[in-house]
């Protein structure tokens, strides 16, 4: 796994909020090995709801194969925006990065996303 320590310290203060950085990472490290785990485990199917039975067998392999092919920052990106909802002004905080690099790693991602 890449260590990203170097790009994650500090706090926000958007709107007089704040919050640390640093849990942030650590939810995205966890994300990220709990991602790399479920391509090596054998998949586990939930039996409760048909739909989710069948949505799950039909969606989830294509999702996590096209999201592997994936840059790690690309892909960072996408699961930030579209699973955390933050704003991509937020992951650029998070990421130590420039709101513009954010904007094009997300339209890379999701062109890429939907040629895999």
């Amino acid at each position: 796994m890449v260590s990203l320590s170097c790009c994650w310290s500090g706090t926000s203060q958007e709107k007089g909020t704040s919050y640390p950085i640093a849990e942030y990472r650590q939810r995205f490290e966890q994300s990220e090995q709990a991602f790399r785990e479920t391509l090596s485990e054998p998949e586990k199917l939930p039996t409760d709801d048909p739909l989710t039975l069948v949505v799950s067998c039909l969606m989830k392999p294509y999702v996590e194969k096209s999201l592997a092919h994936l840059s790690w920052i690309e892909r960072s990106c996408l699961l930030l925006h579209i699973d955390a909802q933050f704003t991509p002004a937020e992951i650029a905080e998070i990421m130590s990065m420039e709101e513009e690099d954010i904007h094009v790693h997300l339209e890379n991602g999701k062109k890429l996303l939907l040629q895999t």
